[in-house]
């Protein structure tokens, strides 16, 4: 039985040629292709790694910067809600950290610096200028770089509280014990202060009076009432009728009071007649201090 042999390749269309069937007569890959293949696959996944590593390592830095900026600017806003008294300097710096549960550590330092406006006379001190308290809060903490060295970092941030342009200053008198008027001036009640630059003044008065033995006190019969400044007295004397008026008031202006001196504010009274016995209830004192400009 004879089998006839049928012929492997294709018949092409006419006036082309055979073309053999789809893996006959193809070239494949050669050990050096595929040996470099897998080297650049090997660098690709090496790179993708490192890329992973790196943005972890990058998102780790910027966790830990915005919590330190974050324990810095509630630091700098606790301060700067201080008064500017409150800030003292001898008392700086202020130190403290924080710790969170995966063990990373924030460290804050506040310092205050006192200092001066300056001005534009070169001749002039600076210290003559305005004052103001400077506040710098620093925020340290540690961080990991790509090479698995830890690094130290910080945050830094500054303020101002500048000193104040108006002081208001309170005095209360309520005696315990009787204390008379007299035909020679005697002091009711003092109150001491003190400002770093040069201020105008307004100080306002009163003082209320009980009578308790009005004999023999004449219409014209009078209280008389006087503010001092350093001793010396200031402005109008009040002069009050007995038997008119329990309460007492007076306002004065006192102007370019100096800078960097102990100054003492001090109300007096006296009566002009030996008759009657008028005694002291209650006396109080503000002073509204407003900057010279």
């Amino acid at each position: 039985m004879c089998m006839k042999k049928t012929h492997l390749l294709k018949r092409a269309p006419k006036g082309g040629t055979d073309v053999p069937p789809f893996g006959f007569g193809t070239r494949g890959f050669s050990i050096m292709e595929i040996v470099i293949s897998l080297i650049l696959l090997g660098i690709g996944v090496l790179a993708v790694g490192q890329g992973y590593k790196a943005g972890r390592v990058f998102l780790r830095q910027s966790d830990n910067r915005s919590y330190a900026i974050g324990v810095a600017n509630q630091k700098i806003e606790e301060y700067l809600a201080k008064t500017y008294e409150a800030l003292v300097v001898e008392d700086s710096p202020f130190r403290g950290s924080i710790s969170l549960k995966d063990e990373r550590v924030f460290n804050w330092e506040v310092t205050v610096e006192k200092r001066w406006e300056g001005t534009d006379d070169p001749d002039t001190d600076e210290r003559e200028g305005i004052p103001y308290k400077f506040i710098t809060v620093i925020c340290s903490y540690q961080d990991r770089n790509l090479a698995g060295r830890i690094e130290e970092n910080e945050v830094r941030m500054v303020n101002i509280v500048p000193y104040p342009a108006v002081h208001t200053e309170m005095a209360k008198v309520i005696p315990r014990n009787e204390v008379p008027c007299r035909q020679t001036a005697s002091t009711i009640m003092t109150l001491p202060f003190k400002y770093e630059t040069d201020k105008n003044l307004m100080i306002v008065y009163n003082i209320t009076i009980k009578i308790l033995d009005a004999n023999d006190i004449g219409p014209l019969d009078t209280i008389f009432t006087e503010c001092t400044l350093d001793g010396g007295v200031k402005d109008i004397v009040t002069r009050t009728p007995i038997l008119m008026q329990p309460l007492i008031s007076n306002a004065l202006g006192v102007q370019n009071v100096k800078r960097d001196t102990p100054h003492v504010i001090e109300v007096r009274w006296y009566k002009d007649a030996a008759a009657g016995n008028i005694i002291l209830k209650e006396a109080n004192i503000v002073i509204l201090a407003t900057e010279r400009k």
